[in-house]
């Protein structure tokens, strides 16, 4: 399954999709070693806020511009970029189109914006139950999908950065097969990992598989 990450000119580079993260580090250390102004960008906004994603894969998104081709190993021939401030899907075909420009796409109701901790709810303490509304629980705590249309599109972003750093969690994932790639339904099979929904009497839906013992 070809996967990889096209920089701001538009060339590709093929590298195994759980290799992206060690890619994404070395492109990051290299800008900020190369400009200040880009070093103190990374420390204030990114570093300093992003603690449950990658910060430097939304770095390489949204202020280096590059692109990650095919983002949620579903093998589709599909780009997801960054206009800046938000993320966006989009076919290859679009993204290289003569005269497409990522930063003049505008559209608040697509897409999702920079991964903050404060953006995504993220709680890792997972003391504030009372304050959780639809979202998932892990090992690493809380994260609420208020920011995303639905759990399962918040899934699809969880998976994506668990697996860029992780072989046996995407060959896992890959290994299903084409037909049975269910994020959500993947995520909540694992151990200690819940779905979550507020009901309107304040109760809570739970999403797990039976042999999770979280």
């Amino acid at each position: 399954m070809k996967t990889g990450l096209i920089d701001s000119q538009g060339r590709f580079h093929e590298v195994d999709y759980y290799e992206i993260q060690n890619l994404c580090e070395v492109m990051v250390q290299a800008a900020i070693n190369k400009s200040p102004v880009l070093r103190k960008v990374f420390e204030e906004k990114f570093a300093n806020k992003i603690t449950r994603f990658s910060k430097e894969l939304e770095f390489c998104l949204h202020i280096l511009g590059w692109m990650v081709y095919d983002p949620f190993a579903l093998g589709r021939d599909e780009v997801l970029f960054s206009n800046g401030e938000r993320s966006y899907i989009a076919s290859s075909e679009v993204i290289t189109k003569p005269g497409f420009n990522r930063t003049k796409i505008k559209n608040n109701n697509l897409g999702f914006p920079i991964l903050t901790d404060e953006v995504v709810g993220f709680d890792s303490t997972l003391n504030h139950i009372e304050n959780y509304n639809k979202g998932i629980i892990d090992e690493r705590g809380y994260v609420d999908a208020s920011f995303v249309p639905t759990l399962k599109s918040l899934a699809d972003i969880i998976l994506m950065h668990d697996m860029i750093k992780d072989k046996e969690l995407y060959e896992e994932f890959t290994s299903r097969g084409k037909n049975n790639h269910h994020p959500l339904d993947f995520l909540t099979a694992r151990k200690n990992v819940i779905a979550i929904k507020k009901l309107d009497n304040g109760k809570y839906m739970m999403h797990f598989a039976d042999e999770n013992d979280g």
